[in-house]
Parts: C-alpha cells; sequence; structure tokens
C-alpha cells in the first residue's frame, strides 16, 4: 500500500464518507437581503419539548486516525500478529486480526468498535464476547474501555486499554479485576509500516 494509503483512518473515513466532514457546509444558507427582517414570531408556550436527545455524530477522535491498516503486533509472549481494519459504516469499525503460525495454524479474531450516537459512546466486543466494554470518544493519549473480560472459564470486571505511543503506534491491555486488585493478562505493542 502507498504512503498516501495509510496516511491514517481520518483521511480513509474522509475520502470513502464525504458526508462526516462536509454535512456542516451543504446546509442552505438564506440569501441576503438590504432589507430589516421582521422579528421571530415566539414559540407557542404548549410547544412540545423534545422526547430524547439529540444523537451526537460519529466524533473524529483519536479512534479514528490512530486504529488505521494494518496494525502489525507483538503480544507479550512475542507472537506476532497482524490486523486489518475495515469501516462497512461510518459508525464501525471492524479488525480482523491474524495470529500467524502455532500448531493449529493461522488463528482469527475478530473485533468490532460501534458508535452509539445517543450515548455518545464507543462499544467493543473482542473475540465472540472474550472482552465486552465501552468507552467515550479517544480524545487523550489513553482510551479505556470498561466492561466484561471472559477467560479461563470466569468472567471479571474488565479493562481493554490503549496507550498512544505516537502517531502511527499504541499499546493495548486487556485488564481483569481478581480479588479486589487489577491485573494485565495479555498485552499487544502495534504499530503501522508507512516505509511504503
Amino acid at each position: 500500500m502507498s504512503r498516501r494509503c495509510l496516511l491514517g483512518l481520518a483521511i480513509v473515513l474522509a475520502c470513502a464518507f464525504p458526508a462526516l466532514g462536509s454535512a456542516a457546509n451543504d446546509v442552505p444558507q438564506p440569501a441576503a437581503s438590504s432589507e430589516p427582517s421582521a422579528p421571530p414570531s415566539p414559540l407557542p408556550s404548549s410547544a412540545p419539548a423534545s422526547a430524547s436527545p439529540a444523537p451526537t455524530p460519529v466524533p473524529v477522535d483519536r479512534a479514528l486516525s490512530l486504529l488505521g491498516d494494518p496494525w502489525a503486533c507483538e503480544t507479550d509472549h512475542h507472537a506476532a500478529l497482524v490486523s486489518a481494519f475495515s469501516a462497512p459504516s461510518e459508525d464501525r469499525i471492524d479488525v480482523r486480526t491474524t495470529l500467524a503460525g502455532g500448531l493449529a495454524g493461522n488463528r482469527h479474531i475478530d473485533e468490532a468498535f460501534v458508535w452509539d450516537p445517543v450515548a455518545a459512546t464507543w462499544h467493543a466486543n473482542v473475540a465472540g464476547g472474550a472482552f465486552v466494554g465501552s468507552a467515550p470518544r479517544w480524545s487523550g493519549e489513553v482510551w479505556i474501555f470498561t466492561g466484561t473480560a471472559a477467560t479461563g472459564g470466569h468472567t471479571y470486571n474488565g479493562r481493554m486499554v490503549f496507550t498512544a505511543l505516537g502517531p502511527n503506534a499504541f499499546r493495548r491491555d486487556f485488564e481483569l479485576e481478581r480479588d479486589g486488585r487489577r491485573q494485565i493478562y495479555s498485552l499487544e505493542t502495534c504499530s503501522r509500516d508507512l516505509s511504503d
């Protein structure tokens, strides 16, 4: 893939979904007039209130600029992973990770990140429920999902923690809470190759 194609997920989404960046520019503006306009009419006091909060649009946050294609990762057990990104819609990020080699051959892990516009929250499902959690938009160096982690036949309170390591790399820790203490049970360090 060329360097231009890998400049970031935000650029990919801007190209694939131009409405994300241009929706505000497409709103018709009233024509200018030299005549003074009448003051707006007051609303009747019996106007119905909005029944539900307005949905929050998909955020252009660090998740969209960092979670790009492809990732080359290494786990804490020195296993090599390659993750491929796809965006089937403007509010969903799917990731398919391939754990190469081993006696059983290649193993695939699927992940989904889905934006909930009403709650203004990202929801994640990793490996068919091995980790399920939610997080607000990613605006700082660390993005923390809280939820549940299933491992060893048990389900625990858990966290998935992304830590940015510059514009093209991150570390991801999977944590569980056992006996009142948080423990990392899996971690990986990932980067994108922009040398093409």
